[in-house]
C-alpha cells in the first residue's frame, strides 16, 4: 500500500513541475531538468546500475530515428522552383 502512494505522490509533483515547466519561463524549465537530473541520480544511488542503463535502453530507438532522418537529407517535400513561380 505504501508503495501505491509513493508512486502516486511522484506522479502528482512531477505532473505539477511539467506544468510548471511548460507554462513558466525559463527558470521553471531550467528547474524541471534539473530536478530530472537529481531524481535519476537519486534512483542511480538507490537501485545502482539497472537505474543508469535502463533509460539508455530506452532512448536508443529514439535515437536511431534521430539519425536516420539526419543523414537522409530533406525529410520533407520541397517544392520546386517551378511551382513556386506559378503563385
Amino acid at each position: 500500500m505504501f508503495l501505491y502512494f509513493v508512486i502516486a505522490l511522484v506522479l502528482s509533483a512531477s505532473g505539477v513541475l511539467l506544468r510548471s515547466a511548460l507554462r513558466g519561463g525559463d527558470t521553471e524549465k531550467i528547474a524541471f531538468v534539473v530536478n530530472l537530473m537529481l531524481a535519476w541520480l537519486i534512483a542511480a544511488i538507490t537501485f545502482g546500475y539497472p537505474a543508469i542503463i535502463i533509460p539508455a535502453l530506452i532512448l536508443v530507438p529514439i535515437v536511431l530515428v534521430i539519425l536516420f532522418l539526419l543523414t537522409t537529407g530533406n525529410t520533407l517535400p520541397v517544392s520546386s522552383a517551378a511551382e513556386q513561380t506559378k503563385d
